[in-house]
């Protein structure tokens, strides 16, 4: 497993870059580097980047992707993207099934700065091969602690206010 910080400009460019990291102690883990930069289009936080951008930005910037097919998973057009925007913006996280690296999935949530606005995200990466449903909904739970409280640490008022019980 790797956890990661990434950010980026979705309105300027068409990548995201990760600017922190912390690697696992397994032996079998993802090879990533601060400063590497991926495609929006086939990453989980280039996803909750898009799904929390206004409809018409987020169909701007992917206008002016190249789609490139890093596995046989990538989503190869800007349609295919927009389509999974609204389930990532309800389940508040996004994944990465294998479209950037086969063997290789992901989940990333949003970060919020003072005024409400995604700025980043957080992910985590781990082999298929570990990640069974318990799993997956164990690192979401995680992922959305951790965010909750990047996003209050940074002044987002809606991150601490209560929700009600059907918004959990």
């Amino acid at each position: 497993m790797i956890a990661g910080f990434a950010t980026a400009a979705p309105a300027v460019d068409d990548a995201i870059i990760y600017i922190h990291k912390f690697d696992a102690d397994y032996g079998l883990r993802m090879q990533s580097r601060i400063g590497r930069r991926n495609p929006l289009h086939s990453t989980a936080i280039g996803k909750v980047l898009l799904a929390w951008m206004d409809p018409a930005d987020a169909r701007d910037v992917l206008s002016h992707i190249e789609f490139r097919r890093s596995t046989q998973r990538t989503l190869t057009c800007a349609e295919a993207v927009l389509s999974i925007l609204p389930r990532v913006r309800d389940q508040g996280f996004g994944e990465d099934n294998e479209e950037q690296e086969e063997g290789l999935q992901c989940i990333a949530v949003p970060v919020f700065d003072r005024f409400g606005r995604v700025i980043a995200g957080l992910s985590i990466s781990f082999p298929t091969m570990r990640c069974g449903a318990d799993t997956k909904q164990h690192y979401v739970a995680l992922l959305k602690e951790a965010g909750l409280a990047t996003s209050t640490r940074l002044g987002d008022r809606e991150a601490s206010a209560p929700k009600p019980a059907a918004a959990r």
